[in-house]
């Protein structure tokens, strides 16, 4: 039987076991998209207030073997909500709509066919309302340290407005990471 819109509550309950399965959709989609592209997670801050907030973590490009050198980086930002760094869309994985849909897995493929470096946040680790924070920490820890790297951006939803606040927060940033970025 073909799960659809009418029976999908016949298998998959509303609440806590939808939640549970289209975390389990997320973590499989972003190990595929890790395992297909060469990427790994990256430490980006230690977890705090007592653990009560979790670690920030990001999605990047592992360091690559050959000699030849990336062409930029891109960082590609997901919106706010339940969705995990890479996923855009929850329901697309759950209902099978394919990683191409519902995750950034088609924007991994044409990075790697350009030889971007990759970055991607995970702006809702600490919950929908540290977004910003997350984004701001992550940035600034793995923003290209070469000032003449091209930088790229796939932003989604509510990730942009938490980009353009971490661009326009102080005059120093503005004048540092906006000459880089060649298209947002």
């Amino acid at each position: 039987t073909v799960m659809d819109s009418e029976n999908r509550p016949d298998y998959i309950a509303d609440g806590i076991m939808y939640d549970r399965v289209a975390v389990l959709c997320q973590e499989v989609a972003q190990e595929a998209m890790i395992v297909d592209y060469d990427l790994e997670w990256k430490h980006v801050a230690p977890s705090s207030h007592n653990g009560e907030r979790p670690e920030i973590r990001a999605i990047v490009s592992k360091p690559p073997e050959d000699e030849k050198p990336t062409t930029g980086t891109i960082f590609i930002v997901t919106g706010r909500g339940s969705v995990k760094a890479g996923i855009f869309s929850r329901n697309a994985l759950v209902w099978g709509e394919g990683l191409e849909v519902g995750s950034s897995w088609h924007l991994l493929r044409e990075a790697a066919l350009r030889r971007l470096r990759v970055i991607i946040p995970d702006p809702n680790c600490r919950g929908d309302r540290w977004g910003y924070d997350v984004v701001r920490q992550t940035f600034r820890k793995l923003w290209p340290e070469n000032k003449d790297e091209d930088v790229y951006m796939i932003i989604h939803s509510a990730g942009g407005s938490n980009v353009q606040r971490f661009l326009l927060d102080t005059p120093e940033t503005a004048e540092t990471h906006l000459p880089q970025i060649r298209a947002m």
